[in-house]
């Protein structure tokens, strides 16, 4: 199944300072990585780029991090595992159906 992860918690900060900023995103399993475009001129970049990898157990975890892509400096991390992501959807689920609150 697929789903969208938002930037929430990347750690960049909201303060109006605009950048050109990429994404990369790899796994604790040897699946391949991944890396967006460069969005160019936002102090609050939305990238759209689908990723592909393959699910190895449900042990697995995404690490996503922010590249200022003038540096190549990371300025944020996010980290989501396959259960947590499992569990956001099955409680998007449960709300749709009337099941949630």
């Amino acid at each position: 199944a697929a789903g969208t992860l938002g930037a929430e918690g990347l750690g960049l900060d909201d303060d109006g300072r605009r950048g050109d900023y990429y994404v990369r995103v790899s796994s604790n399993r040897d699946c391949g990585t991944g890396r967006t475009q460069v969005e160019y001129g936002s102090s609050s970049p939305t990238f759209l780029s689908p990723f592909t990898f393959p699910l190895v157990d449900y042990g697995q975890v995404f690490k996503f991090t922010l590249h200022d892509a003038g540096t190549d400096r990371i300025v944020g991390v996010c980290v989501v595992g396959v259960q947590g992501m499992l569990q956001r959807q099955r409680d998007e689920w449960a709300v749709d159906a009337g099941g949630g609150e």
